[in-house]
């Protein structure tokens, strides 16, 4: 006589306990819990931006759904330590991060392929004829990538303290862009207009400083980062992910602090160069991060002290104030090239 197996599927939907227990055992078997930490080993990056890229880049379906929640597709974003997406273009960003994930994990990869094909020659007894000796004429395998990744390395060799600095600085200056971005899009509440546009201000402003950055880089030789990188390489993270005004407002405040500080440091790099293109560029961001400043401060009610309690927030006080780079862009326009001045000062 034989058993009747218990129904799998349950008629309301879903599965039954013995559906649940049969799945576990099969294709259940081989599940992991997202990666909800750093993506910081290569089984991470590619199990993460598989996701990402799989789920978001073509979504199945909406973020929210007709009452204005947030719908499962949304929400498993989550469960892999990603902020809920609230619409097609936050989307659109996971996408993105998933492929740049997928990109590290490649790289990862074919360097790791190297350094194994590497132990291998090396471990090679000696009755094998190596390519690169004897008779062997062809190509060495690989050898045409290689050579591309080292002419480029040659190229990046040619960096200096400033394009470090630009550099640094181009990285800095796109994740605020993102950070303020995401506030102009995310932001709710009873003071959404003016705070909408005060970040939408922001995000423009700091995104048209983005090329002249770049083309500033290139011209001193050197090669821009990918933007892509950018947030590995910043002071700090797009990771804010609420909707409230007052707490976007804080989180680009503090960014656009940092923000400024790093432009002042790379403006005196640039003094120091005798760049007084760059130097004067980096004195029209100082100007305008500064507005920037004031606004956020103004909004949040925050109070910036007296000079003496409070020297950091005092321009006059601030070895890199406006006043002290005018007058060091006067300096360098009264020098010629050999260093000597032009106009003695009495």
């Amino acid at each position: 006589m034989f058993l009747k197996a218990s129904p799998l599927k349950d008629p309301k939907g879903g599965l039954t306990a013995a559906g649940r227990a049969h799945f576990k055992q099969t294709e259940g078997a081989n599940l992991k819990p997202g990666v909800k930490g750093p993506a910081d080993t290569p089984e991470k990056m590619r199990r993460k931006g598989s996701f990402l890229t799989r789920f978001f880049t073509n979504p199945s379906g909406p973020m929210k759904d007709e009452k204005g929640r947030p719908t499962r597709l949304a929400l498993s974003a989550a469960a892999w330590g990603e902020p809920v997406p609230q619409n097609a273009q936050d989307a659109a960003e996971l996408a993105a991060k998933g492929r740049r994930l997928l990109e590290r994990y490649q790289n990862t990869k074919e360097k790791s392929m190297k350094k194994e094909g590497e132990v291998t020659v090396g471990s090679m007894g000696a009755g094998i004829k190596n390519p690169t000796q004897g008779s062997y004429q062809g190509p060495i395998p690989g050898s045409r990538k290689k050579k591309k990744e080292n002419s480029m390395k040659n190229k990046l060799k040619k960096s200096s303290p400033l394009t470090d600095s630009l550099n640094n600085l181009l990285s800095n200056t796109a994740v605020l862009y993102f950070s303020s971005h995401r506030a102009h899009w995310n932001v709710e509440g009873t003071d959404f207009r003016e705070y909408h546009d005060l970040f939408g201000e922001i995000y423009e402003d700091t995104y048209d400083s983005i090329d002249p950055i770049a083309e500033s880089i290139r011209k001193l030789g050197d090669f821009p980062i990918a933007l892509g990188d950018a947030e590995d390489m910043s002071s700090y993270e797009d990771d804010s992910a609420t909707t409230d005004a007052r707490e976007l407002a804080a989180d680009i405040y503090e960014k656009n602090k940092v923000y400024l500080a790093l432009v002042k440091e790379v403006f005196n790099v640039a003094t120091d160069s005798n760049e007084q293109g760059i130097a004067n560029l980096l004195a029209g961001r100082i100007e305008m991060h500064e507005k920037w400043d004031w606004q956020l401060r103004a909004s949040l009610g925050i109070s910036t002290g007296t000079p003496s309690e409070d020297p950091e927030t005092n321009d006059d006080a601030t070895p890199g104030s406006l006043a002290d780079m005018l007058t060091q862009m006067l300096e360098m326009s009264n020098k010629s090239e050999d260093g000597s001045d032009l106009i003695k000062m009495q």
